[in-house]
C-alpha cells in the first residue's frame, strides 16, 4: 500500500503519482521488474473510489481497499471518528448484505473489468460494542465474502498501544481497561470457522 490518502488528495492526482511510482520502481530493473506493487484508491482506501482509479497496465499490482460499512457501526463509540456515546446494531443500519453489497459489487466488478487483484487489507468494528452475534455475522460476512472471491484479507488491529480506552477494535486487548489480557474469542471464532 504506497499510501493511505484521504480527501486531501484527487483521484487524478493520485492516479498520477501512482503511475509514477510504478514507473520508477520498475526501472529499478532486478526483481523490482516484477515485484508485486500494491496501489490504492483515493478517500481512505474506499471501494466506492475504483472505479476511478486509473493504473498504468502491468501484470503485478493488486489494490488494497478498506472495508467499514456500515460506518455507524463499525465506528460506533468512537470519539476520533465523531461518533461518541452513539452506538447502533447491524440491523439498525439494514443489516449485514445491505450495507455491504454496494461495496461488494464495486470490488467484483473492478476486479472482472481490469484483471486486477484485489486485498482487502484493513476491516474491524467496536468489538467491545457490539453484540456476539453482530460481532459473527459481521466478521464472518466479511470474510466469507473474501475468500469467494480468492481476496486476501486483514482485520485492522487499531489502537493496541497500551494507553488507549478506544482500543477496543484490538482481538487481543491488554489495556487494563479492559481487564485481564485476552483474545477476542467471538471475533477470532467469526474469522477462522
Amino acid at each position: 500500500e504506497n499510501s493511505n490518502p484521504r480527501r486531501y488528495l484527487s483521484d487524478s492526482r493520485l492516479n498520477d503519482l501512482q503511475a509514477d511510482l510504478i514507473s520508477i520502481i520498475r526501472k529499478k530493473g532486478s526483481n523490482n521488474a516484477t515485484r508485486l506493487i500494491i496501489c490504492c484508491t483515493a478517500d481512505g482506501n474506499k471501494a466506492w473510489k475504483l472505479s476511478e482509479l486509473k493504473l498504468p497496465k502491468d501484470d503485478n499490482l493488486a489494490v488494497a481497499i478498506h472495508e467499514y460499512q456500515p460506518y455507524n457501526f463499525t465506528h460506533q463509540n468512537f470519539s476520533w471518528a465523531g461518533l461518541s456515546g452513539q452506538t447502533t446494531t447491524l440491523a439498525a443500519q439494514g443489516g449485514f448484505s445491505y450495507a455491504t453489497s454496494w461495496d461488494f459489487g464495486q470490488i467484483t466488478s473492478f476486479m472482472k473489468r481490469t484483471g486486477i487483484p484485489v486485498v482487502l487489507n484493513e476491516f474491524g468494528l467496536n468489538l467491545v460494542k457490539a453484540s456476539p452475534e453482530d460481532v459473527q455475522t459481521y466478521i464472518s460476512g466479511i470474510t466469507s465474502f473474501c475468500e469467494e472471491n480468492n481476496i486476501p484479507w486483514a482485520y485492522w488491529q487499531y489502537c493496541d498501544n497500551g494507553y488507549s480506552r478506544e482500543g477496543a477494535m484490538s482481538l487481543y486487548r491488554k489495556n487494563s481497561y479492559f481487564g485481564s489480557r485476552a483474545w477476542d474469542k467471538t471475533a477470532l471464532d467469526a474469522m477462522f470457522d
